[in-house]
């Protein structure tokens, strides 16, 4: 039998807290019988339970508590970040947010049962592009969360000016990032490039 397409219960349970904490115990009771009419009655960290679930999850918290916009999930991804980021997996922000993201391709494969992730960085054009392959297929909602995930790392490394555009090309996401062009300050004196 094939193994389905599965997130790891730490990836769900990140975000029923955010629910919780963002919009109150009535959002966490309402999350919870989502999650039991699908069948699921508690979430553990260390088991894997089905994208379609997660999937499901993130779409139905944009229809009822972010007025069904997906693109509003990428809160739930910064949450997500600082969640990961300030316990267990400490050890893989190193405050530089390109090797950062080299070091989060190594952490893929713990929270998705399928898929590769490829990350590319160019650091003296100040842009990397984030590859995600050989999944079954990719969510948009999942994508969002991705993308505040993402941004949320650029601004712990203090990059307050970070783009990032994702699409879905064929059987890939693509996520492209690119710090945005420093601007010239003038001063009486000289006039000096900085990066904001």
């Amino acid at each position: 039998m094939e193994k389905a397409f599965s997130v790891k219960g730490s990836s769900i349970r990140t975000k029923l807290i955010f629910a919780q904490q963002r919009w109150g115990d009535e959002a966490g009771r309402e999350l919870t019988s989502y999650m039991s009419e699908q069948g699921v009655s508690r979430i553990l960290d260390s088991l894997w339970y089905s994208f379609d679930l997660y999937d499901g999850l993130l779409r139905h918290m944009a229809k009822t508590f972010l007025e069904g916009d997906l693109s509003a999930l990428a809160q739930v991804g910064e949450f997500s970040a600082d969640e990961s980021l300030n316990s267990i997996y400490k050890a893989y922000d190193s405050g530089d947010f390109y090797d950062t993201l080299e070091k989060l391709a190594l952490l893929h494969a713990r929270f998705y049962s399928e898929g590769e992730m490829d990350v590319r960085v160019d650091r003296k054009a100040r842009r990397a592009t984030i590859r995600l392959f050989d999944a079954p297929y990719y969510s948009e909602a999942d994508l969002h969360v991705a993308k505040g995930f993402y941004l949320r790392l650029a601004h712990r490394a203090g990059l307050g000016q970070m783009t990032c555009d994702w699409e879905i090309r064929g059987d890939e996401a693509i996520f492209e990032f690119q710090e945005e062009k420093p601007r010239l300050l003038t001063d009486a004196a000289s006039e000096v490039a900085v990066w904001f």
